[in-house]
């Protein structure tokens, strides 16, 4: 038996394919590939597909139409915001630099298990690379997720890989959950192991894991004091649609949107005090220590250690009409919908008019940054990032933020970047300025920058031994040009 099925981009081109239902996802994306004449990034019916699973078991039925995203130019790139190390996937091979130990050295004892990777898991301390075929291959420290011999066994059919600091959780196409590193960050759920089925999604702190399955409810494991133990409202963990953290808590909203907190009381753990207020909940943000929800309605309810947002009585009375939400790792922006920002915890905007920014806010640990619609960039906060009035001028026509844990790096409409900030965490790009043209996307670690320009060459600054310096690689797929050190 085979199946009919269309294939369309968003330009409108498409194509009809036949196709056996036992076929991967990754399999016929590869055919459509070959038809199209393109690269793809995925395909989407009713949801991305994953690559490993079979088309009958995604929900696909003959003669459905899906949706296929084009990929960009260049290498696909991962990082992390906390991370010490880059990854590239090249035709499939992968490419990594910054902490040796972190996970920026491939040892060459994986390279051939290293073909046909689909996507790049970059933690704190390791990497863990997903193959096509389901398959999984680790490296970086071992303690924290880079060895993951004990578990390769059963690391096949494998859809999804999440990671806390020093572990990882491998979700297979069947909802069970197989997990390795330090047992302390969540790598070891061997405690919930009857519980992990029908798992769907996980979530992350910083050192516990929360899984959502199919018939709503919830399964944690990892720091006990930090999110990893949830006994204490287990009971209301149920119809959970979506799970949120911060450093040691976690908090889940529910289908009704109501929300349920668990973890570090001092962290965000306990919404007691606003449980009231929390109805209708659409998004929640987190700083460090403290959550802020934002209701459909546009008011903000926040929780937490005050000194890093949870109290936002300063401001109450502003916060009504918010559409968006920021956070830096110790305050929150909220952004209303006439476009003023006001902001709370430690930080103070300054004296400037904001009315017209609403397009993107961002921040590194301490400082942010706001793009207003007019392509202007203003900035407040630490040294790390706060301060901009060097390259003020050159930001204008900004298209896009990003940020390291101590830079912001700007992508303007003509292809250039222009970066501020500390620059131990890529705040100073000088030394590969002239490289830094006809740019289509910036990647961010903590304390480097990687940005991929049209033609495919990426070129990085930074903290060298945290990504910042990738001047010992050159692939086929990609020349990696890189900064000196700073």
């Amino acid at each position: 038996m085979t199946w009919n099925l269309t294939i369309t981009l968003l330009s409108g081109e498409s194509v009809e394919l036949t196709i056996e239902p036992d076929r991967s996802v990754n399999f016929l994306r590869r055919k459509a590939e070959q038809a199209l004449q393109r690269p793809l990034k995925a395909l989407f019916g009713g949801g991305r597909l994953n690559n490993p699973s079979r088309l009958c078991d995604v929900g696909v039925q003959d003669g459905d139409l899906l949706t296929a995203i084009v990929r960009e130019p260049g290498p696909i790139m991962e990082s992390y915001r906390k991370a010490r190390a880059f990854a590239a996937i090249c035709d499939g091979e992968v490419v990594t630099w910054g902490a040796p130990h972190f996970g920026g050295q491939l040892p060459a004892r994986l390279r051939p298990r290293l073909v046909d990777v689909a996507s790049v898991v970059v933690s704190a301390y390791a990497c863990c690379a997903l193959r096509n075929d389901g398959e999984v291959v680790t490296w970086g420290s071992e303690l924290s997720g880079g060895d993951s011999e004990e578990v390769t066994h059963e690391l096949r059919d494998v859809i999804e890989i999440y990671a806390t600091d020093a572990a990882f959780a491998a979700l297979k196409g069947n909802g069970s959950v197989v997990t390795w590193g330090d047992a302390r960050n969540g790598g070891s759920s061997k405690e919930v192991s009857g519980d992990l089925f029908g798992v769907q999604k996980i979530f992350a702190s910083t050192t516990a894991f929360a899984a959502i399955r199919s018939d709503g409810r919830v399964v944690t494991w990892g720091a006990r004091n930090a999110g990893g133990d949830s006994s204490a409202v287990q009971d209301q963990l149920r119809d959970v649609k979506q799970i949120h953290a911060t450093n040691v808590a976690f908090a889940a909203v529910r289908g009704d949107g109501s929300v349920v907190t668990w973890g570090a009381v001092s962290g965000g753990g306990d919404c007691s005090e606003v449980a009231d207020q929390l109805v209708n909940i659409g998004q929640i943000h987190s700083t460090t220590r403290s959550f802020a929800a934002l209701s459909a309605d546009g008011k903000v309810v926040t929780w937490g250690a005050p000194s890093t947002g949870g109290d936002s009585s300063t401001v109450q009375g502003e916060l009504l009409d918010v559409v968006q939400l920021a956070a830096s790792e110790t305050a929150f922006v909220a952004i209303r919908e006439d476009g003023a920002l006001f902001t709370w915890g430690d930080s103070k905007i300054p004296d400037v008019e904001l009315s017209a920014v609403s397009r993107q806010v961002l921040a590194t640990d301490s400082a942010f940054a706001a793009l207003g619609v007019d392509g202007k960039v203003v900035t407040w906060g630490s040294k790390k990032g706060g301060d901009s009035s060097g390259v003020q001028e050159q930001l204008v026509e900004v298209q896009q933020l990003f940020a390291s844990e101590g830079a912001f790096a700007a992508l303007r409409s003509d292809g250039r970047v222009v970066t501020w900030g500390d620059p131990a965490f890529g705040g100073d790009s000088h030394t590969v300025q002239d490289e830094l043209v006809d740019v289509h996307r910036v990647h961010a670690a903590s304390g480097a920058f990687a940005a991929v320009r049209h033609d495919g060459r990426v070129v990085t600054w930074g903290d060298p031994w945290g990504g910042g310096d990738s001047s010992n690689l050159r692939t086929a797929s990609t020349t990696l040009v890189t900064s000196a050190a700073w």
